[in-house]
């Protein structure tokens, strides 16, 4: 089972978080899941953290599993994106936003974890398309944890992270920015 989904809704201090549990390698239980967030409210933000990690040699991760974390991190996303574009489009929040975890592995991808880096470097192209076809509307981040995410770690840890993407979010939409890098 992938990990859950929450959904934020509402404005000023008032929010209230929503949690979706479904699994992101079976497409059609998401398409399912994602028409359950719809009833909720009016989409404002997503923000995918998918990401399947296993440490494997190069040539030696079978097909399938590349297949696997392909279906969990890409196309749930590009599923996700079909699903939330037209709504965050037709929302009336004031900064409709996008935004999907990343690291450093597109530009300095490493052999064991072949898979992952393959995973982020096509997520990372998908966004950067998404983002030139509707980033004038919406707002498209890349959050990149270059390294080892631990909560020891003096940046590398979630809190930091998470406040990295906040300030990203709090962007003004003239300034906006496709990615923020968080490294030790």
């Amino acid at each position: 089972m992938s990990p859950p989904i929450w959904v934020l809704f509402g404005s000023g201090s008032v929010k209230e978080v929503f949690t979706f549990q479904t699994d992101l390698s079976n497409l059609d239980t998401l398409r399912s899941t994602l028409k359950e967030i719809e009833q909720v409210g009016p989409l404002g933000l997503v923000y995918h953290n998918a990401a399947r990690i296993r440490r494997t040699e190069a040539l030696t991760t079978p097909p399938e599993e590349i297949e696997d974390d392909f279906r969990t991190g890409n196309l749930s996303l590009y599923v996700i994106a079909q699903w939330a574009i037209p709504l965050l489009q037709a929302s009336d929040h004031p900064a409709p936003s996008f935004f999907v975890t990343n690291s450093h592995l597109p530009e300095a991808p490493l052999p064991e974890v072949l898979s992952l880096s393959m995973s982020k470097a096509s997520q990372q192209n998908m966004f950067m398309s998404l983002n030139k076809a509707f980033g004038k509307d919406i707002h498209f981040g890349l959050v990149k944890a270059c390294g080892i995410v631990a909560p020891t770690k003096e940046k590398l840890n979630p809190s930091f992270i998470a406040g990295k993407a906040v300030e990203l979010y709090e962007q003004e939409r003239a300034k906006w920015e496709l990615s923020v890098e968080i490294r030790e």
